[in-house]
């Protein structure tokens, strides 16, 4: 079974999550969606982050963890209610969580399972000729 039909069978069954540890508690991390995403990204986008090869270096150049609270925060449950609850965590455990909630978004599953949509979409639209 491809990565892409594992990732749709674990949706299904809701068996698609992350557990991250923050502050010695345990916050459950599902796939992202485009709102949360843009939620986050509204966040993180007010900080100056530096082009690094990756995205856990990019965020380990702040020293304050506030806005990355409140990214998480909107990641987890699509509010920034937990921010101040996440900001007693430690910079890396915050770090982390968002790596994590980011590395959920898989760009090959994504154009995969867009492409197979889009596949579907073209079946279901041309009408057959007999």
């Amino acid at each position: 079974m491809n990565k892409a039909a594992k990732l749709v069978s674990s949706a299904i069954v809701g068996a698609d999550f992350e557990v991250i540890d923050i502050n010695g508690k345990a916050y459950v991390l599902k796939p992202p969606t485009i709102n949360r995403i843009a939620g986050a990204v509204a966040r993180l986008s007010k900080l100056a982050l530096p082009d690094s090869a990756t995205l856990k270096d990019m965020l380990c150049n702040q020293e304050d963890a506030t806005e990355y609270a409140m990214a998480l925060s909107f990641l987890i449950q699509e509010n920034y209610d937990l921010a101040d609850e996440l900001s007693h965590g430690t910079f890396e455990e915050v770090v982390n969580g968002l790596v994590t909630a980011f590395d959920m978004i898989s760009a090959k599953s994504f154009s995969t399972a867009a492409s197979l949509t889009r596949s579907a979409s073209v079946l279901v639209a041309k009408p057959l000729r007999w």
